[in-house]
């Protein structure tokens, strides 16, 4: 049997990945900034990497993209990557039992719901490193790159 590459389920887990940091207060509350009533999904949170209009206001933006790599010929991984940035305005951020800056606390929080036992159905996450990014070069936004890894991430064709 050959090794398949199931897109169309990374898509899937993307979506579900982000469900669920949305629907962690702590979280939501973090992106939202006290804004009451906003929808996140498609406006601060993308299930892509894309290059939001930062000229509008402060904010800070979610988003999630992975890929799935072979590592011979029965098993693949699924990594994915989170990047997140927001203004510098924004830096500083409160949340009890937290420390550090607002990016600081959203590794945190982004981290304790990758890291859950077989939280999302497709095994045990891997934490990778944090690196920093920053997405304009007028240095009013700031941001990391997160990278999680499911290793033996099998799907195997039927036929």
């Amino acid at each position: 049997m050959d090794l398949v590459y199931n897109y169309n389920l990374l898509g899937e887990y993307k979506i579900k990945i982000l469900n669920a940091l949305l629907s962690n207060q702590n979280i939501k509350n973090l992106l939202l900034d006290n804004v009451s009533n906003t929808s996140l999904m498609y406006t601060q949170v993308f299930p892509c990497f894309i290059n939001p209009d930062l000229t509008d206001e402060c904010k800070t933006f979610l988003m999630l993209d992975g890929f799935i790599a072979k590592t011979n010929s029965t098993i693949q991984n699924m990594v994915l990557t989170f990047k997140y940035f927001t203004h510098v305005n924004l830096v500083m951020y409160k949340l009890d039992g937290f420390h550090g800056t607002r990016l600081d606390i959203l590794t945190t929080l982004i981290d304790a719901e990758m890291t859950k036992n077989n939280a999302f159905g497709i095994g045990q996450f891997e934490s990778g490193d944090r690196q920093n990014m920053n997405p304009t070069t007028d240095n009013k936004w700031w941001g990391y790159y997160l990278q999680y890894t499911v290793p033996d991430f099998k799907k195997r064709d039927e036929s």
